[in-house]
């Protein structure tokens, strides 16, 4: 039963099969497409998520629009940020 299957299977391949053509070739240049384009598509992807965040577009507002150079104020020295508690004696 097997062997017959097998067989069937190599004589509808040979039938089927392309003549003529290096699939070993095809197959390669279809990976380097798709790795291409995945890629490519990966990137648009970071890209317009890191330009959609609410800092990208605050920076991209903030842009100067002359060629002077920019200056800059000095901020007061209060971190905009919480430093987290220490922890307990009992943890260790």
């Amino acid at each position: 039963m097997i062997l017959r299957s097998a067989f069937w299977l190599a004589v509808g391949f040979a039938i089927v099969a392309p003549h003529g053509t290096n699939l070993g070739q095809a197959a390669a240049q279809l990976r380097d497409q798709a790795i291409a384009s995945g890629t490519e598509a990966a990137t648009q992807i970071i890209v317009s998520q890191v330009l959609d965040t609410p800092v990208a577009r605050a920076a991209v507002g903030k842009l100067p629009t002359s060629t002077q150079p920019a200056v800059h104020s000095v901020q007061d020295a209060t971190p905009t940020f919480v430093f987290p508690r220490s922890r307990p004696a009992a943890l260790g």
